[in-house]
């Protein structure tokens, strides 16, 4: 581990956008980072069109986005006025690179566009850090989202770029969050929260690791073709326009039907064998909750030869979901559910665990921004708080496996305010489950990927080989699922590779399908069904 590291910031304006604000409020708290100056090279904007600040004002209004990405904060909020030095168009790039080499640096951070001219890279031990937002086989653009927007993309991604001082262009990570289809503002936003991690965590891995071998580690990514990053792609008035027109109708329509329609989740089952790997649940059959409430995340347990089925119920004039139960029998029978875990706040996924002979449950809380463990003290009714596994964390959809006498616990983290909580995921492990001494994986986040962070249900065995069933949030919020085979898990690696999706294909009537568990002869699922409103 290298004790410290010295980094230059260049940027265009002594304003900063308030994702990158934050990254660098991060990077400056790190003891083992000294930030040696600030370049700033004030050059023209580029202006966006007048439709598109129009709508952009108007996007802001009405969707109140918080914390804005794009608001602009003082650099001087930051450093010392000192640090900060004006790079003068009218100097020689010879006079520039003289001065940088003189700070003995291993490494610039870009966060202008990226656009790499005078060989800088040459000039420090490490290399030069950028963010390039979007597909890297596409040209560059000032409006991160816009162009995936337009053309209905259900992705957006930011790369971490690194230019080695051997002048070598290669993607350290990427990330993919979902791309929004009705609002430039709000997709942007989440990308470029999303974004504003990779810096900060490929510095400490340097950090930890060395420079050789984090490079080694980081698995970089040398087959993309960018394309000429002085070629900035521009929204045009008239593609923005005719988008607007087709969207907005789209909308309508859908606020028409939402007024004689309403999504409601449900259950679905089958007692007979099934295999979320090679078919689809077509032959489920549905558990439709009161109309008033839905049930989602289902969890079995099986005791006297009776299953059990915990899952979330949610009433809807009560907005915070809690944590019920209900027998399920084989010839299609159940017991009316009942609440068996409510609280203040919001309660779902409710994670069962076998431990020393005590049943323990962990539901999502991120609301209360804790991971909290329930043990059962009179099955199944009736719950005690144990323990708070982890505090001051915004985590959602906890799974814990345990394997070789280790237990790896899966949870999403949103660790940006502004970014989804469903774009990754990260791995812990202890050596007990009541523990409050998580260790972070290596590797986190080990996934960056929107369609197949988040967590879908218990992690199974399948021919002597794991799976992880995860959410695809990519379309919109629990959409779909993806299986995804673990090849690898130890505490230096983590691989997996996708091997099926379950759409939501199988009824025309659902539109999603996020939590899949198995136990036995028994599968469940939750699906999303458009039901009639009562006139």
């Amino acid at each position: 581990m290298k004790n410290k590291i010295r980094i230059a910031v260049f940027c265009n304006n002594y304003k900063i956008d308030y994702c990158n604000h934050s990254m660098l409020e991060e990077v400056l708290q790190n003891p083992q980072i000294e930030v040696v100056n600030f370049f700033v090279n004030q050059r023209l904007e580029h202006k966006s069109s007048y439709l598109f600040s129009q709508h952009k004002r108007f996007e802001e209004q009405i969707f109140k986005i918080h914390p804005n990405a794009q608001e602009k904060k003082k650099l001087e909020n930051l450093i010392p006025e000192s640090k900060i030095i004006r790079i003068d168009n009218q100097q020689s790039s010879a006079e520039i690179r003289s001065f940088i080499k003189e700070q003995n640096l291993d490494y610039i951070i870009k966060l202008d566009h990226p656009i790499l001219e005078n060989s800088f890279e040459k000039i420090v031990s490490g290399g030069i850090l950028f963010l390039y937002h979007g597909n890297l086989k596409s040209p560059i653009t000032n409006i991160p989202g816009a162009r995936e927007m337009l053309t209905n993309q259900d992705f957006m991604e930011a790369n971490l770029m690194f230019l080695s001082n051997e002048s070598e262009l290669n993607v350290l990570k990427t990330i993919k969050v979902s791309a929004d289809k009705m609002s430039i503002i709000r997709g942007t936003n989440n990308l470029l929260w999303a974004a504003s991690k990779l810096i900060p965590r490929a510095l400490q891995g340097f950090l930890a690791n060395g420079h050789n071998n984090y490079l080694k580690k980081a698995n970089m990514v040398t087959d993309f073709n960018v394309e000429d990053t002085s070629n900035i792609w521009k929204l045009k008035d008239r593609e923005l326009a005719a988008s607007l027109i087709k969207k907005y109708s789209k909308k309508i329509n859908q606020l028409i039907y939402s007024r004689i329609h309403t999504a409601q989740w449900m259950l679905l089952y089958t007692f007979k064998p099934y295999n979320p790997i090679e078919s689809s649940p077509k032959n489920f059959t549905k558990i439709m909750p009161p109309k008033d409430r839905f049930w989602a995340d289902p969890f079995i347990y099986r005791r006297d030869n009776q299953y059990y089925v915990f899952f979330e119920e949610l009433v809807y004039n009560d907005i915070k979901g809690h944590i019920s139960v209900m027998a399920l029998n084989e010839d299609s029978t159940y017991t009316q559910p009942k609440c068996i875990l409510k609280k203040e706040y919001h309660l779902s996924y409710p994670f069962l665990i076998e431990d020393n002979n005590e049943l323990y449950m962990i539901p999502e809380t991120k609301e209360n921004k804790t991971i909290e463990i329930y043990r059962c003290v009179e099955f199944p009714y009736e719950w005690e708080f144990e323990m708070n596994l982890m505090s001051n964390i915004a985590a959602v959809d906890t799974t814990i496996l345990k394997k070789d006498n280790r237990y790896w616990m899966f949870t999403n983290i949103q660790e940006r305010k502004g970014a989804s909580v469903n774009n990754e995921l990260f791995i812990f492990y202890s050596n007990n489950l009541l523990s409050q001494n998580w260790h972070p994986h290596l590797e986190n986040p080990v996934v960056s990927d929107v369609s197949k962070a988040r967590s879908a249900g218990n992690i199974f065995e399948f021919k002597n080989e794991l799976y992880r069933p995860a959410q695809n949030c990519s379309k919109h919020y629990g959409y779909a699922m993806s299986i995804n085979r673990i090849t690898n898990l130890t505490e230096e690696k983590y691989e997996e590779e996708e091997v099926s999706i379950i759409l939501p294909n199988w009824d025309r009537n659902i539109t999603s399908t996020h939590t899949f568990n198995q136990l036995n002869n028994l599968s469940v699922i939750d699906g999303e069904m458009q039901i009639k409103k009562e006139l």
